[in-house]
């Protein structure tokens, strides 16, 4: 039930008309490339004009039948691809732009907290920030080093200072779904990482040899975690080095794992509120996936066994016991650096209304036909030239 509003109604007949060749059989590529430049959906905007890599218009659908349209409502939707996070925030202060984005750095967003011609819509969703770690490339197949590095990795900084806060994590999970203490965590402790590397089974000169590949250069904020990351790293004596990549490429190298990055960040927010959504890239049936926590390679025969049967019961208590099981073992075995559970800052002009945060899926919460414009407003009138 709680996976139903992710159910996307497409026409059928429009899509079976522009199949390409694909893996699918008879249904060839599903429809993917010509979704690309066009839409085929039932939702209350349709495609105007779409340039790839650089924006998406969007014009309101009159007659779109779930909900009615309002005074003011928006009738036409512009998102623009922005890569440079220094260049969004130019063109949402000089009102080239009506809304940001929470990915902006922690110092434009407390910015814009103070500045009276914006709101900024605090969130806490169902999210945790982690470094996934590739537990198949040396010197990361050692638990011991696993456990080491955990403890080299500066959450309160993080979380505090590079980020706009944060809960400490305990485990794979946010901490909604995790319905469990006890869970092993590693503080930063740069004497305990010392005292654990000494019990690996790779000696100092060891992995002094081995390079550590940080996948850096997405973002700002990625990359200053990265910065910080990699400077800790060195104080125990490892050989960390910082790749600068792009989302794209470091999803691509996540697919194998000779070439899947030894520690790649990644901030999960469930589309479902619910433990299996996290806890697959913890069995073998996450390896491969085209994403950061693909790129982990972990496997351990219990923690399996208990997502499975976790999985597989009807009866809430039963899997909330066996979602503990798996969580506690994995804590205990590393794969990963549980950083924080995720808070977000949105921040947008004062006279777009109607915006509401709701409990689920992170890329849903921008209903655009839920807004309205205060169009008396003077800043609406100044960035739009009324």
């Amino acid at each position: 039930m709680g996976a139903l509003f992710l159910l996307k109604i497409i026409n059928k007949k429009l899509i079976m008309k522009n199949l390409e060749k694909g893996n699918y059989g008879e249904l060839g590529d599903y429809g993917v490339k010509y979704f690309v430049l066009n839409d085929a959906g039932s939702g209350p905007y349709t495609i105007l004009e779409h340039k790839q890599g650089n924006y998406l218009k969007m014009k309101q659908f009159e007659a779109y039948p779930l909900e009615p349209w309002k005074p003011n409502s928006i009738n036409t939707v512009t998102t623009f691809v922005i890569p440079e996070a220094v260049t969004e925030i130019t063109k949402l202060k000089a009102g080239e732009l009506d809304m940001g984005e929470w990915t902006l750095p922690a110092r434009a967003l407390r910015e814009f907290q103070t500045n009276e011609n914006f709101t900024v819509s605090e969130e806490s969703p169902d999210g945790i920030w982690y470094c996934a770690m590739n537990t198949m490339r040396p010197p990361l197949d050692d638990p011991f080093v696993r456990k080491a590095v955990a403890h080299a990795w500066n959450t309160e900084v993080i979380a505090s200072t590079i980020l706009i806060g944060g809960k400490r994590a305990r485990g794979p999970l946010p901490e909604r779904m995790r319905r469990c203490s006890d869970i092993v965590y590693y503080p930063y402790d740069l004497e305990k990482a010392k005292d654990l590397l000494k019990k690996s089974k790779y000696s100092a000169e060891d992995l002094k040899k081995l390079e550590l590949e940080l996948a850096g250069g997405i973002s700002e904020r990625y990359n200053n975690i990265m910065l910080l990351f990699n400077s800790d790293l060195k104080k125990l004596g490892l050989n960390p080095k910082i790749i600068s990549t792009t989302w794209t490429d470091m999803c691509q190298r996540q697919q194998k794992p000779e070439t899947a990055f030894h520690f790649a960040i990644i901030t999960h927010v469930s589309q479902v509120a619910h433990p299996s959504e996290y806890l697959n890239f913890y069995t073998k049936d996450g390896w491969g996936i085209p994403y950061p926590p693909g790129g982990m390679y972990y496997q351990n025969p219990k923690v399996t066994e208990a997502i499975t049967l976790g999985n597989s019961s009807l009866d809430i208590e039963e899997q909330n016991k066996y979602y503990c099981q798996a969580q506690k073992l994995i804590a205990e075995d590393s794969p990963a650096i549980f950083s924080h559970t995720d808070m977000r800052l949105f921040p947008f002009w004062r006279y777009v209304k109607g915006y509401k945060f709701p409990v689920g899926a992170e890329f849903f919460h921008l209903r655009f036909n839920r807004f309205t414009m205060d169009t008396e407003d003077p800043m609406f009138k100044k960035n739009h030239g009324w």
